[in-house]
C-alpha cells in the first residue's frame, strides 16, 4: 500500500519526491523548465479522428515497459472511447506507475495541471482495487467523483450527507463495490464508525491500493 500527497504549486512545473522506508535514495523523480519539455503525447480527440503528437523530451525518453506502457496505453484507449481528450505527460505516468509499484511519494505541480489525473490512471490500471482519496471539502470530493465517473471509474463521495442519504454505502464501500472513495479526514479518525468499519474489514483491506492526500495541508 502506498501513500501520494499531492501538492498545489503555483510555480511548480510536476516534479515528484518519492520513496519508502526501503528506499535508500528517494529523490527528485522528474522535472522540466516548461510544459512543452514535460510533455510526452498530446492526444487530441475529434468526432472523426484522434491526432496523437509525440513530443521528444529535452532529455532521452525511456521506452515505456511494463506497468507504464499498460498506463499509457489505457489513456489513450479511454480517450478513443469515450471522446474525452487526455494530455498524458511522462510524470503524470511515473506517479501513477509508483503509487501502483507500493511506493509512497510527493507530487508537486500547479494548479490545473493534471495532479488529479494520477490517481485516475492508477485506478483506470487496477480495477481490481480500490483508491482512497482524502480532500478538505466535499465539493471537491464531488467534483472528483464527477470526474472519474466520466471515465468509466466506480467513485463515490462519502461524508455525512451522503451517509444520512444512503446508509449502506459504507457497506458497499468495504465490499469493493467502488474504485475510488472520495471522503475527508474526519471520516477516517480512529474512533470514526466509518474507519472502525474500514480497518476491521479483511477484504476491503486485501482491496485497498493505497491513499492520496489531495492537499497536503491536511497532514498535521
Amino acid at each position: 500500500m502506498s501513500v501520494v500527497l499531492l501538492v498545489g504549486d503555483r510555480a511548480g512545473c510536476g516534479r515528484m519526491t518519492t520513496g519508502t522506508a526501503s528506499d535508500k535514495n528517494p529523490g527528485a523523480a522528474m522535472a522540466g523548465e516548461s510544459e512543452q519539455e514535460n510533455e510526452l503525447m498530446l492526444l487530441r480527440v475529434t468526432s472523426k479522428n484522434l491526432f496523437i503528437q509525440s513530443l521528444q523530451l529535452e532529455s532521452e525518453v525511456q521506452p515505456l515497459v511494463g506497468i507504464r506502457a499498460k498506463i499509457s496505453e489505457i489513456a489513450l484507449h479511454m480517450a478513443i472511447a469515450r471522446g474525452v481528450p487526455l494530455r498524458v505527460i511522462p510524470w503524470q505516468v511515473e506517479a501513477a506507475a509508483r503509487f501502483i509499484e507500493g511506493r509512497d511519494q510527493m507530487v508537486i505541480s500547479k494548479t490545473g495541471d493534471g495532479k488529479t489525473f494520477c490517481f485516475l490512471l492508477a485506478s483506470l490500471c487496477s480495477l481490481d482495487r480500490t483508491i482512497v482519496v482524502l480532500t478538505p471539502l466535499i465539493s471537491l470530493e464531488d467534483c472528483h467523483m464527477a470526474t472519474a465517473r466520466k471515465y468509466g471509474l466506480k467513485a463515490v463521495a462519502i461524508n455525512t450527507k451522503s451517509v444520512a442519504d444512503d446508509p449502506t454505502i459504507i457497506v458497499k464501500a468495504i465490499s469493493g463495490v467502488y474504485h475510488l472513495i472520495f471522503t475527508c479526514p474526519e471520516m477516517l479518525e480512529v474512533n470514526h464508525p466509518m474507519f472502525q468499519q474500514l480497518s476491521k474489514s479483511k477484504i476491503f483491506q486485501k482491496r485497498l491500493l493505497g491513499f492520496v492526500i489531495d492537499e497536503v495541508h491536511l497532514c498535521h
